[in-house]
């Protein structure tokens, strides 16, 4: 209708100048061409024009209108945007404010820091094409304001003459000029937040067709920025949780470092006049002081830590020469702690075990034995022996630490034995075979129990063996 109507007016001023001024008809084709190409240039470059033309046509030529199934998947595909330029909250505004054509708005979410007070108040969490250099306790909404009420439960859309009625729009509306319409954020029937735009370059009639559209998309969004906010929420939760595990299991190594400077003094009142032993405490407190220093670092520096989660040390193992590394620690352990720890490495398949190696770093090995050593001594009586075997198989190593304390149930070890933060023993944190356990899985191993009630326990590290050029030498025909 309207090219047609167009058409015959172009007809009858083209009929009217052959008639009355022929020599005029040139003149006017030419304004009639750039008058035509000026109003396109202006509606393909003006948000208003084009805003105009859209609402005039939708009103005026069709039942509804917006094509709901374009809204809905321009929507979609707006807060979907996962790697998008823009975060998340200014896409929640622009998809509404793309409803009513408003150039601009402000999203306002509860603070979680608000939520042990119970203040619940509604701040100003970001803008879109508004002034952002406001003092933050300026956009804020408390709980209790009669603004949020008229909300309901995130079902209407208050307009520009009911937020003039509301001393807290008043406030928003002086800080954030223009303000025009609030649309709710609505997520499981109740309010989750509010977007406020502004006034449309040109006049917008919110009828009840958009009012529908806005609160409709004002749960999609409010769903999307809660899961959002959930997904934070649980990260810094998780966040919180590898700290107090980090933290206890360097409060573990401490206790046993505590321990080992205990024995330590309790042997110095007897052997302080044997050079030998001297040398061996200073030694030990040397290496007890590293440890501390080290362990209180991993507290600062979570990826530096392949003792406390295991996944360090496989991400950069190193290697560790078993035999004298083991030989090492239980020679300390036998000098400083007055403990009778006796090690024997026997011949095993393939090689003698002087030149086996694992792909574990230092520090996560001596960890892993010092635990599985320390349990031995603890569960022990006083001078009761404690053996250490290194042998070998095929492709992996095997530690044995068996002790003569009073042994353990099957149901113990397969209930109680690696669960964290559970012990059999009454000063035990319940640390110490679990996280040999882990350091032990980072590297690709095991440990493995045999025990008996009454006949002791054996605690068998087992880790992959490198291959190393004396191995392959004797293996060699």
């Amino acid at each position: 209708m309207g090219s047609g109507i167009f058409l015959l007016a172009l007809a009858a001023v083209a009929e009217a100048f052959s008639r009355f001024a022929a020599g005029w008809g040139p003149l006017f084709e030419v304004v009639l061409l750039c008058a035509g190409a000026l109003a396109l240039v202006a509606m393909l470059s003006s948000g208003a024009v084009r805003g105009w033309l859209r609402r005039s046509v939708a009103e005026n030529f069709f039942s509804n209108r917006y094509d709901w199934r374009r809204e809905w998947t321009r929507c979609i595909a707006s807060l979907a945007l996962s790697d998008a330029y823009e975060p998340l909250p200014v896409r929640v505004i622009r998809t509404l404010a793309a409803v009513v054509d408003s150039p601009s708005g402000a999203l306002f979410l509860p603070d979680p820091a608000d939520e042990p007070d119970g203040a619940g108040a509604l701040r100003w969490a970001a803008s879109w094409n508004m002034p952002t250099n406001i003092p933050m306790g300026a956009l804020s909404v408390p709980a209790a304001d009669p603004l949020l009420a008229r909300f309901a439960d995130g079902t209407h859309v208050l307009d520009a003459a009911e937020l003039r009625g509301e001393p807290a729009a008043r406030a928003l509306a002086a800080e954030l000029p223009g303000v025009w319409l609030a649309a709710p954020l609505s997520h499981r029937g109740t309010l989750a937040g509010f977007v406020l735009l502004s006034r449309p370059p040109v006049g917008f009639h919110l009828d009840a067709e958009a009012r529908d559209l806005l609160h409709i998309l004002g749960r999609q969004a409010g769903a999307v920025v809660a899961e959002q906010r959930m997904a934070e929420s649980l990260a810094t939760a998780r966040e919180l949780r590898d700290y107090g595990r980090r933290f206890a299991f360097v409060a573990h190594d401490i206790k046993n470092v505590s321990n080992q400077l205990s024995l330590l003094l309790a042997n110095a009142e007897r052997h302080l006049e044997n050079p030998a032993f001297r040398r061996d405490m200073v030694e030990t407190v040397r290496a007890a002081v590293t440890r501390i220093n080290l362990l209180l670092a991993r507290l600062q520096a979570p990826a530096a830590r392949p003792a406390d989660t295991g996944k360090s040390a496989a991400a950069d193992p190193g290697t560790v020469s078993v035999a004298a590394r083991l030989g090492g620690l239980t020679d300390r352990y036998a000098r400083t702690c007055g403990a009778p720890v006796q090690f024997d490495a026997v011949v095993g398949e393939t090689a003698a075990p002087s030149g086996a190696a694992v792909a574990m770093s230092a520090e996560a090995f001596d960890a892993a034995v010092a635990h599985l050593l320390d349990n031995a001594i603890e569960a022990s009586a006083p001078g009761a022996p404690v053996r250490v075997t290194l042998a070998l198989e095929t492709d992996r190593v095997l530690i044995d630490i068996a002790d003569t304390g009073p042994g353990m149930t099957a149901e113990f070890v397969r209930d109680t034995l690696f669960r964290p933060l559970r012990s059999g023993k009454p000063a035990g944190s319940g640390l110490g075979a679990y996280q040999a356990r882990e350091l032990a899985r980072a590297a690709g191993g095991e440990v493995e129990v045999f025990s008996l009630p009454g006949r002791g326990t054996v605690m068998r590290l087992v880790l992959p063996l490198l291959a190393t050029s004396e191995m392959l030498c004797e293996a060699a025909p």
